[in-house]
C-alpha cells in the first residue's frame, strides 16, 4: 500500500529546484569558516571571501557520492537500522530546557532525567535512535554538557546513537567517547554516530557548524543538516519561498560534506516553522509548518533520491491534554505521510519544545505505533483465504465463532496505553504511562554496557571536565 502523500506535482518540484539554485547560485551561502571556504576553493567553486557560490552542476556532481541508503549501526546488532529504504524511525526529542512528570509537574531538567529518558527510549519497541538531547541538564557544568549527556547515552542505550555537538571540541569528543563504549580505539567504517547541524539561516553556516560537520563527516559518521528557519523572521513569509530556502541550504551543506569526503553518510532534515508574530517566536501547533516542510520531502526523496528527516509531533499545548493529542497527532501524521525516514520532536514535547513529559513519551510511542501499523496496510495475500471464507459462512450470518476470527484475532492492532473503554482517575491514558515509565525504571540494567567501558567513560568525562 502506498501510503505517501506527495503535496507537490512534477512541475512544482522543478519550479522549487530551480528557485534553490538561483539563491546558490546568485547570492551564495556564507560559511564563516576559512577552512570551510578552502575546500570549496580547492574544488573550483567561485567564492567572494567567505561566500561562495554554488551551481547547479556542482549540486548534483555532489548528490553522486551521497549514500541513497545507510545502515545505521547499533552495539547491539539487532538495533541496527536502515536509512532510505522506505522505513520509518523516531528518535528522542532535541533541545527541551524543562523536564515534566505527572507527580511532580515541570521544572528544570537535570542529568537523572536526560538518563532516565534515554532508558524509557531504550524499552520502547518504536523509539529505533536513541540519544540526541531530550532535555537540556542544567545541573552539569555548560561547557562540558555534551561530555555528561554522550556517557548517560552510552551506558543505558544499545540503539544507534546520535549527538548534539556545538564546536570541533566536542565533536570529537562525542566520536571518541562512542569508539570506546564500542570497544575501538577508533571509529571504524560502520556508521555508528549521527548529529544534528543547523545553518545560521538565511544562507550561512556558522563556524562551530562548519567544524561539526567536518570533523563528523571526516569520520564518516552521519551528518543530518537541518535548517530551522521561521517564516516570516529568518525566512519569507511565504510558505513556498521557505521550502526554496530550506532546500538550498540542506543542497549546501550537503555539497559541503561530499567535499570533506566523497560518500559520508548524510540526511536531507527540515525542521522550518513558521513564525508567530504575537509572542516573536515560532509556532509549533499551526499545519502551516508542515506545508513548508512536506514539499521538503517529497524534494529530498523523489527529486534527489536521499534520505530524509523531519521534525514533526510537536504542539504548543503545556500540558498532557486535548490540545497536545490532536496538535501531536496531526504534525505528527503528516511527517509520516511525508516518507520521513526518521523522525524528531515527536516523543514526549510539550510547550513549543521547552519542555518533554516522560508520561507523554510513552504516549506519544503508541502514536507511533498506531502509524506503523497503517504503513503495512492490508495484507492481500490473504484475500482468496477470505473469499472462501465469506463464501463458507454466507449471508445473514456472522463470524464470531468462524475458526479462521479465532485464529486471527489477536493479530488485530490493540493499544499499550490508551484506555478502550470506561476510564477513571485510577485508570486512564496518563496514570497508565506514569506506571509504564516507573515499571522501566524499576528494572532497567544498570548499564547495559561492560562495567569496564562504564568505568572508562566515567574516567573520561572526569578528566576532560577537570582540564
Amino acid at each position: 500500500m502506498n501510503h505517501l502523500i506527495n503535496p507537490i506535482s512534477d512541475q512544482e518540484k522543478d519550479a522549487l529546484h530551480r528557485a534553490s539554485m538561483t539563491l546558490l547560485d546568485k547570492n551564495g551561502v556564507v560559511f564563516m569558516s576559512d577552512t570551510a571556504v578552502e575546500y570549496f576553493k580547492n574544488a573550483g567553486f567561485r567564492h567572494e571571501g567567505q561566500r561562495v557560490f554554488i551551481t547547479e552542476k556542482q549540486v548534483f556532481a555532489a548528490l553522486k557520492t551521497v549514500p541513497k541508503t545507510f545502515e545505521w549501526a547499533a552495539r547491539d546488532e539487532k538495533f541496527n537500522i536502515t536509512i532510505g529504504d522506505g522505513s520509518a524511525h523516531v528518535q528522542p526529542n532535541a533541545g527541551a530546557v524543562y523536564f515534566h512528570d505527572h507527580a511532580n509537574g515541570k521544572r528544570k531538567a537535570t542529568i537523572k532525567d536526560f538518563s532516565n529518558i534515554i532508558k524509557v527510549c531504550q524499552n520502547l519497541d518504536a523509539v529505533s535512535l536513541n540519544g540526541s538531547i531530550p532535555v537540556d541538564p542544567s545541573d552539569v557544568p555548560g561547557p562540558h554538557k555534551h561530555l555528561f549527556q554522550a556517557r548517560e547515552t552510552l551506558k543505558h542505550t544499545d540503539k544507534p546513537w546520535i549527538f548534539g555537538a556545538y564546536d570541533q571540541k566536542a565533536a570529537q569528543q562525542d566520536l571518541e567517547m562512542a569508539a570506546m563504549a564500542s570497544g575501538q580505539s577508533a571509529l571504524g567504517q560502520d556508521h555508528r554516530v549521527g548529529v544534528v547541524v543547523n545553518p545560521h539561516s538565511p544562507l550561512a553556516f556558522e563556524p562551530e557548524g562548519c567544524e561539526v560537520i567536518r570533523t563528523y563527516s571526516s569520520a564518516n559518521q552521519v551528518v543530518l543538516m537541518a535548517p530551522a528557519i521561521m517564516a516570516g523572521m529568518t525566512g519569507p513569509i511565504d510558505l513556498v519561498g521557505m521550502s526554496a530556502l530550506q532546500n538550498a541550504e540542506i543542497l549546501a551543506g550537503i555539497v559541503f560534506t561530499q567535499l570533506i569526503r566523497p560518500g559520508a553518510p548524510v540526511m536531507y532534515a527540515t525542521s522550518s516553522t513558521v513564525g508567530d508574530m504575537k509572542r516573536a517566536s515560532f509556532c509549533a501547533g499551526s499545519p502551516e509548518t508542515m506545508l513548508i516542510n512536506m514539499p521538503c520531502l517529497q524534494m529530498g526523496r523523489e527529486y534527489y533520491n536521499l534520505p530524509v528527516r523531519t521534525m514533526c509531533g510537536l504542539t504548543e499545548a503545556d500540558q498532557i491534554n486535548v490540545q497536545a493529542g490532536y496538535e501531536t497527532m496531526m504534525s505528527f501524521m503528516f511527517g509520516f505521510l511525508g516518507g520521513a525516514n526518521v523522525m524528531v520532536q515527536c516523543l514526549g514535547t510539550l510547550e513549543a519544545l521547552m519542555t518533554t513529559s516522560i508520561e507523554k513519551i510513552v504516549i506519544d510511542a503508541e502514536l507511533v505505533s498506531r502509524m506503523q501499523r497503517f504503513k503495512k496496510g492490508p495484507d492481500f495475500s490473504v484475500l482468496d483465504e477470505s473469499v472462501g471464507t465469506m463464501l463458507e459462512v454466507g449471508s445473514k450470518a456472522n463470524y464470531i465463532q468462524h475458526q479462521d476470527t479465532f485464529k486471527k484475532f489477536r493479530s488485530l492492532w490493540s493499544p499499550d496505553i490508551s484506555v478502550w473503554g470506561k476510564s477513571s482517575e485510577e485508570d486512564n491514558t496518563i496514570i497508565r504511562a506514569q506506571n509504564k515509565v516507573s515499571e522501566i525504571l524499576e528494572t532497567a540494567k544498570e548499564p547495559l554496557c561492560d562495567a569496564s567501558i562504564a568505568a572508562d567513560l566515567d574516567a573520561y568525562v572526569q578528566k576532560n571536565t577537570n582540564k
